[in-house]
């Protein structure tokens, strides 16, 4: 699940602005090129707790799997290299997602003011990043306030040059030039298929998530 689907989910426990950065924050950071070491503000640390939780029962989700083996069936039959099939199956359907999620406008201010406290001088004291992650998460959080909520999610153009970036730095992973156009031709097709059962798919986590 990405930071937006976190960021609604994380709402069932606790609306504060700290508690859903906390539950958006491992997502952030790997955005950042880094990995959060350890954060000292109990409302964040209980945050990140949910994140990793909220992730255990996504992942495992029925209609994530199915949809999952859909794209790789889809992406492979065209000729996609193992590793960026199988990289693009996993991300994409949350990308988009968190797009749909964005239609519901009871999710936009939330993950605005939690994309705010991030920027708080106080709230990035109390995370420590490895290496020189600060300076990194820093770049991403200004990034993210200055484009707003993702909404571009909800378009398989926008997501699949997202795709080409995030991957071109992992070798295993990377979309090939000549991969480029069979991404392009499953995407539409990936996002109807989000679309149609992200009601479902959403009813599947929060059962997962009942009692937690």
């Amino acid at each position: 699940m990405n930071f937006v689907g976190h960021s609604h989910f994380a709402r069932r426990i606790d609306t504060a602005p700290r508690f859903l950065l906390g539950a958006m924050l491992p997502d952030l950071a790997s955005m950042a090129g880094t990995r959060l070491i350890a954060q000292d503000e109990p409302t964040i640390a209980a945050g990140v707790r949910d994140h990793h939780a909220v992730d255990d029962v996504f992942h495992a989700a029925p209609t994530f799997v199915s949809l999952q083996t859909w794209a790789i069936e889809e992406l492979s039959g065209r000729g996609m290299a193992w590793g960026a099939s199988r990289a693009v199956a996993h991300v994409a359907p949350e990308l988009f997602l968190d797009g749909l999620l964005l239609e519901d406008e009871a999710n936009v201010e939330p993950y605005v003011e939690a994309v705010r406290e991030a920027g708080r001088a106080e709230t990035l004291r109390s995370m420590r990043f490895q290496s020189d992650g600060a300076e990194g998460f820093a770049a991403v959080h200004r990034r993210l306030a200055s484009y707003g909520p993702p909404h571009g999610y909800r378009d398989p153009v926008f997501v699949g040059d997202i795709l080409v970036r995030i991957l071109s730095g992992r070798a295993r992973l990377a979309i090939r030039p000549e991969e480029i156009p069979m991404l392009q031709a499953v995407l539409p097709s990936l996002f109807r298929e989000v679309e149609t059962r992200a009601s479902q798919l959403l009813g599947e986590v929060r059962s997962g998530l009942k009692g937690s």
